[in-house]
């Protein structure tokens, strides 16, 4: 989700890692990590899932998503 692009991290933002070319997607629904791991199977699709009680749910139905679609190039990072 966007809104953690600019949270300082130990070494730069995402936002800045994003600048010197890293491959950082924003999404709008977490259901998009099933198309990015499909467009991108040679890649390591990282979901960072940060969040409160309300979205567990969706994330949820993505870690479910992703199982059953026998997608390996999915990891989830989720903080709630």
């Amino acid at each position: 989700f966007g809104d953690m692009l600019k949270v300082p991290g130990s070494y730069s933002s995402l936002s800045e890692a994003q600048t010197k070319g890293a491959h950082i997607h924003v999404i709008y629904t977490p259901l998009e990590v099933v198309e990015l791991s499909k467009k991108y199977p040679d890649k390591k699709i990282v979901f960072l899932a940060i969040g409160f009680e309300t979205t567990i749910a969706v994330i949820c139905a993505t870690v479910k998503a992703v199982h059953a679609a026998g997608l390996k190039n999915v990891f989830f990072l989720v903080s709630h």
